[in-house]
């Protein structure tokens, strides 16, 4: 049986497939002779995101791809869940110690090809993330967002991807392993959205069917969410009415974007209630710009730069219809500097409106007045904490680094150590759904925005190119976005604002913090402002931030304000012989608002074309391992070396012996070491346990 009658066979058990690269004459077929994912990265634009069980896609796919090898996307609805044990990693002995502890696993096995092993599980209606070695050494998982090369596939070595037994069938996840890799409740499905007999109207009922296409998605995302207030439902209930019509959308939104979105329909029904508007047009908001659009009779107001001021608050403010016989958009007036409660400027401008279009004026700048002091005096709602006990989107966009939400994300360290390559791989991993930093996998696809105050886009995409090709990726086929910028991030928040809305941006990048803030980056009355700007874009970020040679703490620019403002920091330490093509690059976990995490270790190499990253383990590299905690610097050598002495830890590490002997005990107490001798032999040697 050939591979698309295998594709085929999967999809019909409602496993989505995907097409991927296969290898030939011992070199991928992606072309590039170096590849770092020789016949395992995906040949279709978008990977794993376009995954499906249409049968004339993936004929399609494998006309255009004869033999390619076969991709199963995992964490899907009717899914698997897969535990990837890896060989050249240590993976087969971490595995063997946890059934040790745990009991043997029974479940449908693949050998790998290249002597690690995939363990396929049931989905079990919770929603699992990608991880890299949160079970144990050598082994991740695949969730949601993630896929696997399937049998019978072609393995780099020239093996074949093969089940262990074709009679076993995927099993119950162990419990264990579902505690370990730790997971989130999926959102349960409504089946009675509204009170009483009331069916949805028509418009309703297609945009849940058909979703909508890039441009017009968030657009009809507002009118659905106020639609589904005015029948007094809950955000989160909405929330889950509206997922349906988010999968369909071209591309979906981001869910945090999502339930941003209904909660601006939440606030705004409080805001008509408090104006007394009867009749109140929609509203949407995008990029801080705000929309007010009267259906009967094709006018919608456009408020920008919305600001409160001594005698009033200002705007720009512009005005459109719908001609009713073309319907197309057509320009009234504007945009204007208006202020909205000077009685002189309402006449002025309902004078001008009123040469070009005969209506109500008087009355709709009124409302707008009314409508637009409420969103100033409302700011954020409060909301009721069970509405919000189960996150209905993954916490990590590219777990452990970046996070999800509007929460900010610090990369520190010295100049010139490479923070701004690091940060353009994590989002080169986001906007391809990749692991394009090697174990570190995305919980969905991003469309991610670089701003720049220190290099110039030729620079950047030069980088882009080499590390796209160094992955094995087509350059051409991602859109990553940049922006030279020049001001402060706070002088162009307006500007960014629009341009997420606009490109649909879902992750930001800031290159690099003192530029952005444009003070002293140590001064509160600077630091704060940005971050609150920030924070009002609603997405994810990364932040750059140079040290200076005074700043000798572990906090961005030595500064308490930094560290507070951030939910999680790295500190990036870098080691490279003269003359070597190799840079090996430590990132240490300073702190995290959800737990620190273990140092991440990257080797770079750079080709001519290509930057290809490695995973490293940092323990083996002493000029990096001395930077992480001493905990890990005794983790690394008991992994390396088995039993030693304190003396010997004390030695190799370079820590002095209280420190070892405090961390040893600390950590023995739980369960992490234990002593191999008597209490008082010195002699006593020190082993890890079994996790």
């Amino acid at each position: 049986m050939g591979m698309l009658e295998e594709a085929l066979r999967y999809a019909k058990k409602g496993l989505p497939v995907l097409p991927l690269h296969t290898v030939s004459d011992g070199v991928c077929t992606c072309g590039n002779g170096e590849c770092g994912s020789v016949a395992k990265h995906p040949r279709n634009l978008r990977g794993v995101t376009e995954a499906t069980t249409d049968e004339a896609i993936i004929n399609q796919w494998w006309e255009q791809w004869p033999g390619s090898n076969i991709g199963l996307a995992t964490g899907t609805p009717e899914g698997i869940l897969v535990v990837d044990v890896d060989a050249k990693s240590g993976g087969l002995e971490s595995w063997m110690d946890l059934q040790d502890i745990h009991g043997v696993v029974n479940t449908l096995m693949v050998e790998t090809g290249g002597g690690g092993n995939h363990y396929i599980f049931k989905q079990n209606g919770t929603i699992y993330s990608n991880t890299a070695g949160k079970l144990g050494q050598g082994i991740d998982t695949r969730g949601k967002g993630g896929y696997i090369v399937a049998p019978p596939s072609v393995h780099a070595s020239g093996d074949l991807y093969k089940f262990f037994s074709k009679d076993v069938t995927p099993q119950d996840l162990p419990g264990w392993i579902a505690e370990k890799w730790g997971g989130q409740s999926a959102p349960a499905q409504v089946k009675e959205q509204i009170p009483g007999d009331q069916k949805y109207d028509a418009w309703v009922d297609y945009a849940l069917e058909h979703g909508a296409p890039e441009g017009q998605r968030n657009d009809m995302a507002h009118r659905l969410a106020g639609y589904f207030r005015r029948f007094g439902l809950p955000v989160n209930t909405i929330l889950t009415i509206m997922i349906p019509y988010n999968e369909r959308c071209t591309p979906p939104m981001p869910l945090s974007e999502l339930r941003a979105t209904i909660s601006s329909a939440e606030r705004y029904a409080i805001q008509v209630d408090r104006a007394g508007i009867s009749d109140a047009p929609e509203f949407r908001e995008e990029g801080g710009v705000l929309f007010y659009t009267w259906d009967r009779s094709g006018l919608t107001v456009k408020v920008d730069q919305l600001t409160r001021v001594k005698n009033g608050s200002s705007c720009m403010i512009s005005f459109e219809d719908k001609d009713p016989e073309t319907k197309r958009t057509r320009d009234i007036l504007g945009p204007v500097s208006y202020n909205m409660n000077s009685v002189t400027a309402r006449k002025n401008l309902g004078d001008e409106l009123g040469k070009q279009r005969e209506t109500s004026w008087r009355t709709i700048l009124q409302t707008l007045g009314k409508l637009t002091d409420e969103y100033l005096r409302s700011g954020q709602d409060v909301v009721d904490l069970r509405d919000y006990m189960d996150r209905p989107f993954q916490q990590w966009s590219l777990e452990p680094l970046i996070l999800n939400e509007d929460l900010p994300v610090i990369l520190f360290g010295d100049g010139g150590l490479g923070k701004s390559l690091v940060a353009l791989a994590a989002m080169t991993s986001l906007n391809t759904g990749t692991d394009v930093l090697p174990g570190l996998y995305p919980a969905g696809t991003h469309n991610g925005l670089y701003l720049d105050w220190e290099s110039s886009p030729y620079e950047n995409g030069e980088r882009y190119k080499q590390l796209m090709k160094g992955r094995g990726l087509d350059p051409t086929d991602y859109k990553c976005h940049h922006i030279r910028c020049s001001g402060t991030f706070l002088e162009m928040a307006s500007s960014i604002r629009q341009k997420i809305s606009e490109y649909g941006i879902t992750f930001l990048i800031i290159d690099s913090a003192a530029m952005a803030v444009g003070g002293e980056p140590r001064d509160e009355s600077a630091v704060v402002p940005f971050f609150n700007a920030l924070r009002s874009m609603g997405i994810p970020s990364l932040i750059i931030a140079h040290q200076r040679k005074e700043d000798t703490s572990e906090m961005p620019f030595g500064s308490v304000f930094w560290k507070n403002e951030a939910r999680s920091t790295w500190e990036i330490k870098r080691h490279q012989e003269v003359g070597d093509n190799m840079l090996q690059i430590g990132l240490y976990n300073r702190k995290n608002n959800f737990g620190l995490t273990a140092p991440l270790g990257f080797e770079l190499e750079f080709g001519d074309d290509t930057i290809e990253i490695y995973e490293l383990n940092i323990q083996e590299v002493p000029e990096l391992a001395k930077s992480s905690s001493i905990w890990e610097q005794i983790k690394g050598q008991l992994t390396r070396n088995g039993r030693m002495t304190s003396k010997q830890l004390s030695d190799e590490t370079g820590e002095k012996m209280p420190s070892i002997s405090q961390t040893l005990h600390r950590y023995k107490e739980r369960g992490k070491v234990e002593l191999m001798s008597a209490q008082n032999d010195p002699t006593q040697m020190w082993e890890l346990k079994g996790e």
